[in-house]
Protein backbone atom coordinates (compact mmCIF):
# COMPACT_ATOMS: atom_id res chain seq x y z
CA UNK A 1 0.00 0.00 0.00
CA UNK A 2 2.80 2.70 0.89
CA UNK A 3 4.54 1.68 -2.33
CA UNK A 4 1.35 2.27 -3.74
CA UNK A 5 0.94 5.71 -2.35
CA UNK A 6 4.02 6.85 -3.21
CA UNK A 7 3.83 5.80 -7.00
CA UNK A 8 0.59 7.73 -7.28
CA UNK A 9 1.61 11.21 -5.57
CA UNK A 10 5.50 11.65 -6.79
CA UNK A 11 4.55 13.51 -9.49
CA UNK A 12 2.85 15.73 -6.90
CA UNK A 13 5.66 15.96 -4.63
CA UNK A 14 4.86 13.70 -2.07
CA UNK A 15 5.84 10.55 -0.34
CA UNK A 16 4.69 8.33 2.19
CA UNK A 17 5.44 6.28 4.61
CA UNK A 18 3.82 3.64 7.30
CA UNK A 19 4.85 2.84 10.82
CA UNK A 20 3.66 -0.58 12.18
CA UNK A 21 4.39 -0.32 15.75
CA UNK A 22 4.62 -3.33 18.34
CA UNK A 23 2.04 -2.92 21.30
CA UNK A 24 1.70 0.04 23.13
CA UNK A 25 1.19 1.35 26.33
CA UNK A 26 -1.84 3.69 26.25
CA UNK A 27 -5.01 4.00 28.31
CA UNK A 28 -7.27 2.01 25.98
CA UNK A 29 -5.17 -0.80 26.75
CA UNK A 30 -5.43 -0.62 30.36
CA UNK A 31 -7.71 -3.79 30.83
CA UNK A 32 -5.02 -5.77 28.79
CA UNK A 33 -2.04 -4.21 31.11
CA UNK A 34 -4.09 -5.03 34.00
CA UNK A 35 -3.93 -8.82 33.67
CA UNK A 36 -0.42 -10.65 33.90
CA UNK A 37 -1.71 -13.17 32.34
CA UNK A 38 -2.38 -11.63 28.94
CA UNK A 39 0.03 -8.58 29.32
CA UNK A 40 3.40 -11.01 29.71
CA UNK A 41 3.14 -12.36 26.58
CA UNK A 42 3.55 -9.21 24.76
CA UNK A 43 6.75 -8.49 25.41
CA UNK A 44 7.85 -11.25 23.77
CA UNK A 45 6.39 -11.21 20.90
CA UNK A 46 8.58 -7.74 20.15
CA UNK A 47 12.37 -7.24 18.84
CA UNK A 48 13.21 -5.74 22.25
CA UNK A 49 11.24 -7.58 24.34
CA UNK A 50 9.12 -4.87 25.78
CA UNK A 51 6.07 -2.36 25.28
CA UNK A 52 5.93 0.77 23.09
CA UNK A 53 5.72 3.93 24.45
CA UNK A 54 3.05 6.72 22.70
CA UNK A 55 6.82 8.93 22.69
CA UNK A 56 8.65 6.39 20.56
CA UNK A 57 6.41 6.64 18.06
CA UNK A 58 6.02 10.17 18.45
CA UNK A 59 9.60 10.37 17.61
CA UNK A 60 9.92 8.27 14.83
CA UNK A 61 6.83 9.98 13.20
CA UNK A 62 8.08 13.47 13.77
CA UNK A 63 11.72 12.59 12.15
CA UNK A 64 9.64 11.42 9.10
CA UNK A 65 7.59 14.41 8.82
CA UNK A 66 11.02 16.61 9.15
CA UNK A 67 13.23 18.36 6.71
CA UNK A 68 16.03 15.49 7.56
CA UNK A 69 13.52 12.82 5.72
CA UNK A 70 12.85 14.32 2.76
CA UNK A 71 14.32 11.53 0.77
CA UNK A 72 12.65 8.94 2.51
CA UNK A 73 9.76 7.88 0.99
CA UNK A 74 7.99 4.42 0.69
CA UNK A 75 9.18 2.88 3.44
CA UNK A 76 7.31 0.89 6.21
CA UNK A 77 8.92 1.02 9.62
CA UNK A 78 7.72 -2.23 11.26
CA UNK A 79 8.94 -2.93 14.97
CA UNK A 80 7.59 -6.20 14.78
CA UNK A 81 9.83 -9.53 14.91
CA UNK A 82 10.17 -10.93 11.54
Amino acid sequence: MTTSLVLGYVRDAMGANAMVPVWIATPLGGALQDDPARSDAIPARTPLGRRGMPDYVAKDVTFLCSPTATILTGVTWSYRKC
